[in-house]
């Protein structure tokens, strides 16, 4: 047990540090040793290390699709948190793969989640969910979704799953077209993570000041930020 919370301490670092790609093999060996040692707990860690935030593509990559299967066959029945992150983690990897499925177990996970009392749970989950709920056709929704979402971050202490919902409501918002709530969203999303200094957030608060000022006709602002 203790090699593998080892393993999956240098995983974790090694992401932050120098990516995702070079963490993995890590997180393969901290999910062996898991399993060895019949650590259900730390070889589901291992699974959801290994599959980290689901991407765009959403193109069901297979590697992640299998740890992340084999986790859940192991049944974690005393560890519910662990299980509904699994559910919700393979939802968003499956949502164009297999919608149904994807679908299936979302609810599954949303249902738990909610009822867990667990805030960083129930953030995690509906983070997975505006991966395979994000429709153009209903931007109400996406608000919404992405609201709950900064709500629950919040609860939970998490500035980066709260900045990742602010960004979707200024999106769903740009799409409704209220520039009013787009100027308050991106005001409380400045000051809510203003102490987060992650390259991602960096990037996504200087783009939304970028898109803002295009939106003015400010295109000498916009380039300059852009460059920047």
């Amino acid at each position: 047990g203790m090699d593998a919370e080892l393993h999956l301490g240098l995983a974790a670092a090694r992401s932050r540090a120098v990516g995702l790609e070079q963490a993995r093999p890590l997180y393969r060996r901290a999910r062996e040793l898991a399993e060895s040692a019949g650590r259900e707990d730390l070889a589901a860690r291992a699974a959801l290390g290994f599959a980290d935030r689901p991407d765009a593509g959403g193109a069901g990559h297979l590697d992640v699709v299998s740890v992340l299967e084999a986790a859940l066959r192991r049944g974690l029945a005393s560890e519910s948190v662990l299980r509904t992150r699994l559910l919700s983690r393979l939802a968003a990897e499956l949502r164009y793969v297999d919608r149904a499925r994807a679908e299936a177990l979302l609810e599954e996970a949303l249902r738990a989640a909610r009822g867990l009392g667990d805030a960083a749970a129930l953030a995690q989950t509906l983070d997975d969910s505006t991966f395979v709920r994000f429709s153009p056709d209903d931007p109400e929704g996406w608000v919404a979704l992405n609201e709950e979402v900064v709500r629950a971050a919040r609860g939970a202490g998490d500035p980066e799953l709260e900045l990742a919902g602010h960004a979707g409501r200024w999106t769903g918002l740009l799409e409704l077209g209220d520039l009013v709530g787009v100027d308050r969203a991106l005001a409380e999303c400045e000051i809510a993570t203003a102490a987060l200094h992650t390259p991602l957030a960096r990037w996504l608060r200087a783009a939304a000041r970028s898109m803002r000022a295009l939106l003015d006709g400010r295109l000498g602002e916009a380039e300059e930020r852009i460059v920047a």
